[in-house]
């Protein structure tokens, strides 16, 4: 089950419930992968308003990277059926709403209604 005060979006996989997390390890796996920093590797999730398209190698990888916290001996294989039972169509809210519940990226996306409200910037560094 989804810890929703650890950024966990609950989702389902091959009939069990499962927990999507953009945590600090996923973040700092994707930057590895990509040598580049997060924001422009979520970036690569963005169709740009339709003028190109998303890789499926780059969605692969991220989800890859999301369900790991959870399932750590998440394959990519696993990954890309995740995506195939999930559906292209509902990947994108999906993938939204992880990056929206993460404390660790910035994002653009209130959070919904089932989803915690982040607690406020206390400015600590």
């Amino acid at each position: 089950m989804a810890n929703r005060e650890r950024g966990e979006v609950g989702a389902r996989f091959r009939g069990e419930d499962i927990a999507l997390v953009l945590d600090f390890n996923a973040i700092c796996a994707l930057e590895d992968h990509y040598d580049e920093d997060i924001d422009t590797v979520l970036a690569r999730l963005d169709s740009a308003g339709g003028k190109r398209r998303v890789r499926g190698r780059d969605l692969r990888r991220v989800v890859l990277e999301l369900m790991r916290a959870a399932r750590p001996g998440t394959t990519e294989a696993d990954a890309g059926d995740f995506i195939t039972e999930t559906g292209l169509e509902a990947l994108p809210d999906l993938l939204g709403r992880v990056i929206a519940a993460s404390r660790m990226v910035a994002s653009d996306e209130a959070p919904s209604p089932e989803d915690p409200a982040r607690p406020p910037e206390t400015g600590a560094a």
